[in-house]
């Protein structure tokens, strides 16, 4: 569609292929918890998320980027098992091995100083290792599974918790500042704070009420009708009728 003969089309879609490399034309840009979220759902892992990766960029950005998750993924397990402080501070009494259990007698620093290898798998090869959840689950919940399956892998749980728990967008409260914009013009600064949340949430009420096929258009006018005068009600019990605004005048 970039090479579209229609010119508005083509402006558009120039616009929507800038914003989409910003974010994602560039495996450097990408937000690695994004994709570590991704490989934390069960039906999904390592390799459904590294096909994707195959499929959306060249061999080399591919492998590049395949590598960049692995080592994150590595240094996540360490930060989370309490590993990588542990050998980091002497003052540490306690030390963790990659399944999160007490290193008692510092046997996994043995393991390290002399290069040898212990039998026992990482919670993140137990889990990679195991097949992937279906999907014919419609309501599949995610945090959930991680829930029932905490004992199982310890450190991975508490990643989990942690990184499925952040909003994925931040829409919502823009829309909101939005929304107050449209409240809070240069004509309405006198308003209270009170009557601005009760016109917000009246607004966002009257939102939704909209969408159900149930309420009609005479309705809407009528609850706009009480709103208003609701607040004019509101204004002149406060305030009198006088004005808020102060004003401080010179000696002249």
């Amino acid at each position: 569609m970039c090479n579209s003969k229609d010119m508005c089309l083509k402006v558009i879609v120039d616009r929507m292929k800038t914003k989409y490399d910003k974010y994602w034309g560039k495996y450097e840009n990408l937000n690695m918890l994004l994709l570590i979220s991704s490989v934390l759902d069960p039906r999904n892992k390592l390799k459904f998320v590294n096909w994707l990766i195959t499929q959306n960029f060249n061999s080399f950005d591919a492998t590049k980027l395949k590598d960049l998750l692995k080592t994150h993924l590595d240094e996540l397990i360490l930060e989370y098992s309490g590993v990588g402080e542990g050998f980091q501070s002497e003052s540490q009494s306690t030390e963790f091995d990659l399944s999160g259990k007490e290193d008692l007698y510092s046997y996994n620093r043995f393991l390290m100083s002399t290069g040898s290898s212990s039998t026992e798998k990482t919670d993140l090869e137990r889990y990679l290792e195991e097949s992937l959840e279906s999907r014919s689950s419609t309501n599949f919940d995610v945090l959930n599974w991680w829930r029932l399956n905490s004992s199982r892998f310890p450190i991975l749980a508490k990643i989990a918790k942690d990184l499925l728990a952040i909003p994925i967008s931040i829409v919502a409260y823009e829309t909101t500042f939005s929304t107050g914009g449209r409240v809070i013009d240069e004509y309405r600064s006198c308003l209270t704070p009170q009557t601005v949340e009760a016109l917000v949430c009246t607004a966002s009420w009257l939102k939704g009420l909209r969408k159900s096929s149930s309420i009609s258009d005479s309705l809407l006018v009528e609850d706009f009708k009480e709103l208003e005068i609701l607040e004019e009600e509101i204004t002149s019990m406060k305030f009198g009728g006088a004005c808020l605004v102060h004003v401080s005048l010179g000696e002249d």
